[in-house]
């Protein structure tokens, strides 16, 4: 059987209670069944999230923050999903980010 493909979407900020949902939960998917990928639109300056990320096996791309420019952030996914494929989609995001 072939794995699915999951994109998870989240802030991936280290203390941010969205991410810890995020690794409280998904984990506990089978790897066997399920292939996560990772992106997120915050910005982690301290890295703990893409080191927990790399454990888990999951890969972590970072979408250029829409606060800092709307137009490449929007192109950034266009390129995204260009690239990519996925089964499923789970969006895991603040209200201050639903303006998009």
């Amino acid at each position: 059987m072939n794995s699915k493909k999951l994109l998870v979407v989240g802030d991936f900020i280290s203390g941010s209670g969205l991410t810890q949902f995020i690794f409280n939960v998904f984990p506990y998917f089978d790897k066997k069944k399920l292939d996560i990928q990772c992106v997120g639109y915050g910005i982690d300056s301290k890295q703990e999230t893409n080191i927990k990320c790399k454990k888990l096996g999951w890969h972590l791309d970072r979408v250029i923050p829409v606060t800092k420019n709307p137009l490449k952030h929007v192109k950034w996914w266009e390129k995204f999903f260009k690239k990519n494929d996925f089964d499923y989609i789970y969006f895991n995001y603040s209200s201050s980010w639903n303006y998009m």
